[in-house]
């Protein structure tokens, strides 16, 4: 079980401006065999304090160890490529663990047109980021948060840098079915697609 370096009493002063500590990324998710990125997220009430943040920033130098992310962030925080991973949130420290629910619908539309966003403006399949895209269609074909040992078995191909054409060809299609959904142009990668920031949109 992970123990996190910093020491409790050091948490509890952070209080009440640190609400809690998780542990999220690769390590959390049940169907990742090799998993190797821990990340450490400390949600707080706000980061505009730069005392608090510099405080922050002084406890990663003395406590934080070799290989770990950690990360501050203020509740609520939308991360659509990572929005199901709250579902595997491993509390370490606080009560309040934020929740989001991937298949509500308004946050699964919002999930589906960041994800043809993201596609439109990462087109190289060497990035291991395509296996967030995956599971989280896999996630929506299913409506719950499991994979069938297939889908286990592409998911972990892409966390390995190992996306076929054939693979890839079915992400594009899928995420263009979600193009059609929303009237959205569809991914065109030969063609040069070029996009600006991601807005959200209701």
């Amino acid at each position: 079980m992970y123990q996190l370096a910093l020491p409790e009493e050091v948490l509890k002063n952070l209080q009440p401006w640190l609400i809690s500590v998780c542990e999220t990324g690769s390590v959390t998710i049940p169907w990742i065999q090799n998993a190797r990125d821990r990340d450490v997220v400390f949600y707080v009430k706000h980061n505009n304090s730069s005392e608090e943040v510099r405080l922050f920033k002084s406890l990663i130098k003395q406590y934080k160890p070799q290989g770990e992310c950690w990360i501050l962030e203020v509740i609520p925080d939308r991360k659509y490529l990572f929005a199901y991973q709250y579902h595997f949130l491993k509390p370490l420290f606080g009560e309040t663990i934020p929740t989001w629910d991937i298949f509500e619908p308004v946050m699964k539309a919002r999930t589906k047109r960041f994800l043809i966003h993201w596609a439109k403006i990462h087109s190289d399949p060497g990035s291991k980021l395509w296996y967030h895209v995956l599971t989280l269609i896999y996630l929506f074909r299913n409506n719950e948060y499991s994979l069938t040992e297939d889908q286990i078995k592409n998911v972990q191909a892409c966390h390995d840098r190992q996306l076929t054409t054939e693979l890839y060809n079915f992400i594009i299609t899928e995420l263009n079915h979600y193009a059609a959904e929303f009237g959205i142009t569809p991914i065109d990668h030969n063609g040069g697609y070029t996009s600006g920031r991601y807005k959200e949109t209701t």
